[in-house]
């Protein structure tokens, strides 16, 4: 029997809020957006969890909070028995060693006018993981060689407007695994890529996990890459978590309507384009102060009188598989998304 992972970074109620400014008061009260909104999660070691869902959901709000370049309005982040939100100085700089994210964009990521040499060798000195010059060259070699940039001594010269964006997307990932980082934070990394490199990667992503014992936190908005990679999926929306579940389990079985609606909305070759065709009416709410009631109900093809009322907890119909929907409440009599 396969023992249970171990939790790595336990996230609880996690909230990120921001002001809008004084000159947006209505009737006397500050507006603040609500990007995050009490979102709960365990990522374990030697997993790649993702976060899924659509651009403004808060998939890199929740990545930059804990990256800690954002301050968290409530919530924690345990992380080896300590509130890696509230950590100060040495405290700090150790947990962001432990601690490294991969930016979407890996041009602006990099400095233009710096060698591919340069982006790893600083982390290696500032973490003072070798001693002279020949034992840093060779670190950064062996980097280079491990996310498949070789060779790795014409690579390490090169500036990086002169490598394509899978490669520089490599470079930002050596860099992230030169202070042997127990968690990255992989922010959309392959959204920006060819489609015809996007494979390799997520391959490679997988084989960093399987040989380094990497944990991931992986963002996306592309579902089938989440499919193939992660182990645990979360559906965002508007700032909460709408579904989480094993990824195949939510993937082929999908509970929330807000999920089964991202799903239908992926192409697919095998059927016409009228058949695929996906109608969502309402909005995309406002997350400005919201108002009581589920965030997805204005969108929602299955909306009742109390889900325009009253927000629904995080329920769990099935082991391990939950859900944001009071058409789960085992108050209702009936259930009007089965089937």
């Amino acid at each position: 029997m396969t023992a249970p992972a171990e939790a790595l970074m336990d996230v609880r109620g996690l909230t990120k809020y921001f002001p809008t400014g004084s000159s947006f008061r209505l009737g006397g009260e500050r507006q603040f957006i609500h990007a995050v909104d009490d979102v709960s999660f365990t990522l374990c070691r030697g997993k790649i969890l993702a976060l899924v869902g659509e651009s403004g959901s808060g998939k890199s709000t929740i990545a930059r909070v804990l990256a800690r370049l954002h301050p968290a309005t409530a919530g924690e982040a345990i992380f080896h028995e300590r509130n890696a939100l509230t950590l100060r100085g040495h405290d700090l700089l150790s947990y962001r060693g432990q601690v490294q994210m991969v930016f979407q964009d890996p041009f602006g990521s990099l400095n233009p006018v710096k060698s591919i040499g340069h982006h790893l060798e600083r982390p290696i000195r500032i973490r003072r993981q070798t001693g002279g010059r020949d034992e840093t060259r060779n670190k950064i070699y062996e980097l280079l060689r491990t996310v498949g940039l070789t060779p790795p001594e014409e690579v390490a010269n090169k500036l990086p407007h002169e490598l394509s964006g899978g490669q520089r997307q490599r470079v930002a990932l050596a860099r992230a695994l030169a202070v042997n980082p127990e968690i990255i934070l992989a922010d959309e990394p392959i959204s920006m890529l060819d489609v015809s490199i996007r494979m390799g990667i997520l391959n490679l992503l997988g084989q960093l996990r399987d040989e380094h014992g990497v944990s991931y936190l992986y963002i996306t908005h592309d579902l089938a890459s989440a499919r193939y990679l992660a182990d645990d999926t979360l559906v965002l929306y508007a700032g909460q978590i709408m579904e989480a579940a094993p990824s195949e389990d939510l993937m082929s079985e999908p509970l929330h309507p807000y999920t089964r609606l991202l799903l239908a909305s992926v192409p697919d070759p095998r059927k016409s384009l009228e058949k695929r065709r996906v109608e969502v009416r309402g909005e995309i709410p406002t997350i400005v102060n919201p108002k009581p009631g589920c965030r997805f109900a204005g969108r929602c093809p299955k909306v009742t009188d109390v889900c325009r009322n009253q927000s629904p907890g995080l329920l769990e119909p099935r082991p391990g598989h939950h859900v944001r929907c009071h058409l789960y409440d085992p108050a209702l009599a009936t259930n009007p998304c089965a089937g």
